[in-house]
C-alpha cells in the first residue's frame, strides 16, 4: 500500500518512484523479493510466481487512479 502520493504531481508519484515500484512488482510476481525493502519475516517466501497487488491509498486521493494507471503501464 503506497501512502505518500502528492496532489501536485499528475500521476501522484515521480516517474522514478513509479519505475522502482514497477520493478519491485515484477520481482515479486516472478517469485523473488526486492532487496531494497525491509521485511517483517526474515524467512524468505517460496520462490514461485505469485499474484502481486499494489494499492494507492493516500491523502492525494484524486491522484490515486492516475498513479495506478501509470504503474500499470510500467509493469511487464
Amino acid at each position: 500500500r503506497l501512502q505518500k502520493g502528492s496532489e501536485k504531481l499528475k500521476a501522484g508519484y515521480p516517474p522514478k518512484a513509479l519505475d522502482l515500484w514497477a520493478a519491485r512488482a515484477n520481482t515479486w510476481a516472478k517469485g523473488g523479493a526486492p532487496t531494497d525493502l525491509a521485511y517483517v519475516d526474515k524467512k524468505a517466501a517460496k520462490k514461485e510466481p505469485r499474484d502481486t497487488f499494489i494499492y494507492f491509498i493516500h491523502e492525494a486521493k484524486v491522484r490515486a487512479p492516475a498513479a495506478a494507471m501509470a504503474l500499470i503501464e510500467r509493469v511487464s
